[in-house]
């Protein structure tokens, strides 16, 4: 535990199943450890983390003189307590516990117990496709078979090292498209649309992908496909970006017992496939219903409130994908939804879906002129983000809360805050040239005589924006969006042509 806040993050990311199980097994403990309850409670009860409050509350208990230690042995407590409840639910942990047992039954020289097990965990592990754990039985099959009943034979000292260079080489192209899929997730989060297409270009080049005979694994075959839906999709075909990944959902329901090995892998493409179908569906609200029926049908959730969740991710995520693509209407119609339920369900949410809807919010309400909304979505974003945001998303958001707080005539404030990001650019190796200009037209602005004043100044940041060549600077991004928007409203004949 690193932050102040992560023990209340922790807490409240728990569902109420967890912590009922963690009240149950913290109550086995001596009474002196009931002071853990009183303060998970107490941490549970806080909107907002003030570890102020909490020493004032507990200052006649002895645990509250050294309250951040007493923090730190209860964020160890819950995760301990927890990892049997985690475990139990997964496939893998289950076998890897299996392993553990093999483990300790060789060391007790009880070698015929171990064979018997082993034989169980490996004919799961060739049920469930898992590679890895495969490659691991024949590594003890191998320390095994010298212990043995059975005669050991050159022939069948061949046959497993026959097995474990088959399976080894299954492994290798496996993790080979798996890095190739990795490196493509994080390039799109991390590179503008321009330099993300040439990144993605070469990845694919560097290995040959076309040849589903090369990816011999129910993963490799799933990462394969991927990789060909992404390329399709930046290439704007999107028919084809739709073929593949309904290729991958084919494989899923022939092999549906996979979905609980692989939660994570089948929540992304499942997540994929949605974000395609709603490029192509073009924001139709009754299409929209059978892609929420799509995501309840095959998302394996096993509690109401696991599928809540879902609904409700899946309403952030297309009011998001709506604002990117200038569909206000449609974000209208989303933010109705997500109002009604975000106070009831906002726990539901993890804090970097949450930090990224704030932010969202707040940039549509800019859009629409309602300014009180959008500073007050805006400084919620940043009241939530605690360094967790885009480092550029942080500094538009900063920007944002400064036109907002002009067009709502916050003028003192300004001239301080202005003085202050001034300060901050300067300690900048490279200062980024959009925000120079932003702080400066606002600055500008701050000390006109008469209104005929703020026109020039407008026109001056307008051919200031259409001269920048900076590579990070995306003329049809949302962020951009929000400057010409904001300059619209005094040069509606100019910035009209920028808009989505």
């Amino acid at each position: 535990m690193k932050n102040t806040e992560d023990i209340h993050q922790l807490i409240r990311a728990l569902s109420k199943a967890e912590k009922r199980h963690f009240k149950m097994s913290a109550a086995r403990y001596s009474k002196s450890q009931n002071n853990y309850l009183l303060l998970f409670d107490a941490i549970d009860q806080q909107e907002s983390y003030d570890e102020s409050r909490l020493k004032q509350k507990f200052s006649r208990y002895a645990f509250g003189k050294s309250i951040h230690k007493t923090k730190y042995l209860l964020y160890e407590l819950i995760l301990r307590s927890l990892r049997p409840l985690s475990n139990s639910k997964s496939v893998r942990d289950q076998l890897e516990g299996k392993m553990q047992s093999v483990d300790f039954l060789f060391s007790k020289g009880l070698y015929e117990q171990a064979e018997i097990l082993l034989r169980k965990v490996k004919k799961l592990a060739l049920h469930y496709q898992l590679l890895p754990l495969q490659l691991r039985v024949l590594d003890w099959e191998k320390r095994l078979i010298h212990h043995s009943r059975e005669a050991t034979t050159l022939t069948r000292v061949e046959q497993l090292l026959d097995e474990y260079d088959r399976i080894s080489s299954q492994v290798r192209i496996e993790m080979r498209y798996r890095g190739m899929a990795e490196r493509c997730f994080q390039l799109e989060k991390l590179l503008p649309p321009g330099q993300y297409t040439l990144a993605l270009g070469q990845v694919l080049d560097s290995q040959p992908i076309e040849d589903h005979r090369n990816a011999p694994s129910f993963l490799a075959q799933l990462y394969r496909r991927e990789l060909l839906a992404r390329r399709a999709f930046d290439a704007g075909q999107l028919r084809v970006a739709i073929r593949h990944q309904q290729a991958i959902y084919q494989n899923w329901q022939n092999a549906s017992w996979l979905t609980e090995v692989f939660p994570q892998e089948f929540q992304r493409t499942l997540q994929s496939y949605l974000r395609y179908r709603l490029d192509a569906l073009e924001g139709s609200s009754h299409k929209f219903v059978e892609v929420l029926d799509f995501w309840r049908e095959y998302m394996p959730h096993r509690t109401s409130e696991e599928a809540e969740k879902l609904d409700l991710h899946l309403v952030v995520f297309d009011f998001i994908h709506n604002l990117n693509r200038g569909n206000l209407q449609i974000c209208a119609t989303r933010l109705l939804v997500i109002r009604d339920t975000i106070e009831r369900y906002e726990a539901l949410l993890d804090l970097s879906t949450k930090i990224q809807l704030y932010y969202h919010i707040g940039i549509y309400y800019f859009f629409v002129r309602e300014f009180d909304e959008a500073l007050e979505w805006v400084l919620r974003t940043q009241e939530k983000a605690n360094r967790q945001l885009h480092p550029r998303s942080q500094r538009f958001c900063e920007l944002i809360e400064l036109m907002t707080r002009y067009e709502l005539g916050e003028y003192e404030y300004l001239a301080s805050a202005v003085r202050k990001m001034y300060r901050n650019l300067r300690q900048k190796p490279q200062p980024i040239r959009i925000e120079s200009l932003i702080l400066r037209s606002v600055r500008q602005l701050l000390n006109v005589s008469d209104s005929s004043q703020v026109k020039p100044i407008f026109e001056r940041l307008y051919d200031s924006l259409q001269q920048i060549e900076d590579p990070t600077y995306q003329r049809n991004s949302l962020q951009t969006n929000v400057l010409y928007r904001w300059i619209n409203e005094y040069l509606p004949q100019k910035s009209n042509e920028h808009f989505y």
